[in-house]
């Protein structure tokens, strides 16, 4: 159980690090800008693998 809660806490840390980088454009960018749609999609993906990251990490340690 500990080596369990031990990964998740690495995703969720490492998920959060990134998260947050894939938010520094939105200060510099212009409001309404095209880039934001990058941003968009770069969450989607974010997302996507989290959810993968997690799957794995469950079907390793299920009994």
């Amino acid at each position: 159980m500990k080596k369990y809660n031990h990964a998740v806490s690495v995703l969720w840390s490492a998920g959060t690090v990134l998260f947050e980088i894939l938010g520094i454009p939105l200060l510099f960018i212009r409001q309404n800008s095209p880039w934001a749609i990058f941003l968009v999609l770069g969450t989607m993906f974010w997302v996507i693998g989290i959810s993968v990251a997690y799957m794995r990490i469950e079907a390793r340690y299920k009994k």
